[in-house]
């Protein structure tokens, strides 16, 4: 079932359509245990639409109860060459934990969460508990933007952000937090462009680095509906245009191909000169932690910059930190005067798209990821 098949399930619609920011979109009553096992799967089924890096859902639920479940990492589904101290794969956990909590919420439960092994994330140990209880608080604003919600790549109308829109956006971040949401200078999107397709640049002509892309890239419809994961060429253009992009432009066979690789880069400049704002997310330091509480703050603003119309793209090349991004990662740093210890977790263009081609990226069905 995909993402639009579940949101209009004669299950979930009557629901979720019903959400607004003064009432619940579920009652708590008559819940049995027959439902209790359902609305778990439900829930958790919702909250595996939140993003991820590369679309690889590297995540386990184990359920310990009706209504209790402790989530561990996948780390066959993790990305050793471009993340190889697996910061992403956190802010891809945090994210879907932003979700989870929501999806929660919407169904008349509340998310209690409880750390547990977190300094063993890498091991398959769970991390996190949850504990869904019965709740009347009303679902967030923010829950029906999940209904849209999607990462678009493609170029961007060359229209300035009002600042009551960014104002509104950065006001997702308490005033007590230590992150930082930072609107870059619009006059400095030039450097910035160039900054980043030179990351980008670096990343392509690095086989390993570039080949785990092609281990998460799905060519076909049958390779999606196949695997339900990973990135393709269909959630940005047409399912015309992917199709004969899959038959003329683009293979496993050329992928290392360098007309190919300047195909890709081509397709990426052309990006980043259509793009109207650059937004970076900061923490005060670079551990788990503040990896999780980045992905919550981006899955937060992504569903706000959607009510406006506004789309992210993260550009996650330059902030990657295998060696040999390092030396461009540090001008980088310098040139925004990232202060000592403090690390931008994400880098993003922020936009109006000029068109809305393609679909929904695809999910496992939540079975596949649940033990116990």
């Amino acid at each position: 079932m995909n993402r639009r098949q579940f949101f209009t399930s004669s299950f979930a619609a009557p629901m979720l359509m019903s959400v607004s920011a003064t009432s619940a979109c579920a009652s708590t009553q008559s819940r049995g245990l027959e439902v209790h096992k359902n609305l778990l799967e439900q829930i958790l089924s919702l909250a595996m639409t939140s993003t991820n890096p590369h679309n690889t859902q590297a995540w386990i639920f184990h359920k310990v109860g009706v209504n209790k479940v402790t989530i561990a990492l996948d780390s066959s589904r993790f990305l050793p060459h471009t993340d190889p101290i697996q910061r992403q794969i956190m802010i891809g956990f945090g994210c879907m934990l932003k979700t989870l909590e929501y999806a929660a919420n919407c169904y008349g439960y509340k998310a209690n969460f409880e750390e547990l092994d977190v300094d063993d994330f890498r091991t398959g140990k769970p991390i996190v508990g949850l504990t869904l209880e019965p709740s009347e608080q009303a679902p967030p604003e923010l829950m029906m933007a999940l209904l849209s919600r999607r990462t678009i790549r493609t170029h961007y109308k060359l229209e300035a952000i009002p600042e009551n829109i960014k104002r509104k956006i950065s006001s997702l971040n308490p005033s007590n937090s230590a992150m930082e949401i930072s609107w870059l200078p619009t006059k400095d999107n030039g450097i910035l462009r160039k900054e980043c397709f030179r990351a980008m640049e670096i990343e392509t002509n690095l086989k390993k680095k570039h080949g785990e892309s092609l281990k998460w890239f799905r060519f076909t419809m049958s390779e999606i509906e196949k695997h339900r994961d990973g990135i393709s060429l269909y959630t940005s253009m047409s399912e015309l245009k992917a199709w004969f992009a899959g038959l003329f432009i683009i293979s496993r066979d050329n992928w290392y191909e360098q007309d190919t690789i300047k195909s890709s880069l081509d397709h990426f400049r052309d990006q980043l000169e259509q793009t109207p704002q650059f937004v970076s997310i900061s923490t005060p330091n670079q551990n788990f932690r503040d990896w999780i509480k980045a992905g919550k703050l981006y899955q937060d603003f992504q569903l706000e910059a959607q009510k406006h119309g506004l789309y992210l793209h993260p550009l996650s090349q330059i902030l990657q930190e295998y060696d040999e991004m390092q030396g461009l990662q540090r001008a980088f740093n310098k040139r925004l005067a990232v202060k000592q210890g403090h690390k931008i977790q994400m880098l993003l263009r922020v936009g109006k798209p000029i068109h809305m081609d393609g679909r929904h990226s695809p999910r496992r069905d939540v079975k596949e990821l649940l033990r116990g």
